[in-house]
């Protein structure tokens, strides 16, 4: 029971977003991999133009800001099947979710939270029918809501990885060396025709003979220092007993 309650509480905070504290809402990785609210980001890199260097909040590694912007980095799929695991598991528990936006404001006024209706894949989070609605009109561009309940289908989750975040409708098929992104055929025409661009699968390809060099190359550095250190150690022998 204690090493159920511990993974429960791992997995709780691997859904917190290190900026805010708070559970992820539209989700997005930078290229080291930290991921982060889209909103924390936003605010994060407020001073930021589309090609400006972004050091990652969490380890300082470096990248570039899409020249789209900010919104433009990718989603962290495995978080969010995590987030949508976690609610999957209060379900169970509970035996019915509660809108997340009308949690916030409940919250401090002690009000019961209506029950959720729909499902947002893009930010990860439960609404109501009343939230869904306005969910809807504010975002910038569409965002995928499906029924509570759907969103854990083996069809959705295969689809929803492969969907373009700029071009719902569209598939990516392509990887962008330049912006280390992946890419649909339409972001390749209007955003990335003078970048270097390739087949995801050729990508993956190139992408894995490089890290294989890398680790030789890494490899080939520790077993050189360990020489260094035994013959170093060897000579400082030597000259012990000699003394």
């Amino acid at each position: 029971m204690a090493a159920a309650f511990g993974l429960q509480a791992h997995v709780g905070d691997l859904t917190k977003c290190p900026i805010c504290l708070e559970d992820y809402r539209d989700l997005k990785s930078l290229p080291c991999l930290h991921t982060y609210c889209l909103e924390c980001l936003r605010s994060y890199g407020r001073d930021k133009l589309p090609g400006d260097e972004l050091l990652c909040p969490t380890c300082r590694n470096s990248c570039r800001v899409p020249e789209p912007g900010i919104s433009a980095f990718p989603l962290n799929f495995f978080i969010c099947d995590l987030l949508q695991a976690q609610n999957a598991a209060k379900l169970s528990t509970d035996g019915v979710h509660h809108c997340d936006a009308c949690f916030e404001v409940c919250e401090e006024e002690s009000v019961a939270t209506p029950p959720a209706t729909k499902y947002c894949l893009d930010c990860c989070q439960h609404f109501c029918e009343k939230c869904s609605r306005i969910h809807a009109r504010m975002q910038a561009s569409a965002h995928a809501v499906v029924p509570v309940g759907e969103e854990m289908s083996d069809e959705l989750i295969q689809l929803r990885t492969r969907r373009c975040q700029d071009h719902k409708a569209e598939t990516v098929k392509l990887y962008c060396y330049d912006c280390k992104t992946n890419l649909c055929g339409l972001c390749m025409a209007s955003k990335h025709k003078q970048h270097d661009v390739a087949e995801i699968s050729e990508a993956a390809d190139k992408l894995g003979r490089d890290i294989d060099k890398h680790v030789r190359s890494v490899s080939d550095c520790i077993t050189h220092i360990k020489d260094i250190e035994q013959q170093w150690d060897a000579e400082v022998s030597h000259t012990g007993g000699e003394s």
